[in-house]
């Protein structure tokens, strides 16, 4: 089997790439697209739910928090740090599936936890 020749890395990149950490390094993208293009991504997603209406502040509100299932938890775990920061009243995490130790640790940031399946062994959230 031949080894294909690694690119030289550009200068401005902070760092080579490391597979499977990062995939903007993994195509080579400079770290400043990679910004640009997820700030652009979020305001076009913005502009489609939303329309022209405010957002409305969960500030003394109860929110649920709900994603099709937690294997690490991580994006669900920066979502409730982020929503926590503008003081809801309560703030609920539902999924229907979840690795046990991922919803447990949750339990830490958000009010409420509920998980309603929560195989052992857990592999993926798309096998259930």
């Amino acid at each position: 089997m031949t080894q294909s020749p690694q690119p030289t890395p550009h200068p401005q990149w902070e760092r080579p790439p490391v597979p499977g950490r990062n995939a903007s390094r993994e195509v080579r993208i400079p770290i400043g697209s990679q910004w640009i293009y997820g700030d652009l991504v979020l305001q076009r997603r913005e502009r489609r739910y939303r329309g022209d209406h405010p957002a409305i502040s969960p500030r003394g509100r109860h929110v649920i928090l709900v994603d099709d299932g937690l294997a690490t938890g991580a994006t669900m775990r920066t979502a409730v740090l982020a929503v926590r920061q503008q003081a809801p009243a309560r703030l609920i995490v539902a999924v229907p599936v979840g690795a046990r130790d991922s919803c447990e640790a949750l339990a830490d940031v958000a009010d409420e936890v509920v998980c309603p399946f929560m195989p052992e062994p857990f592999q993926a959230v798309g096998l259930w």
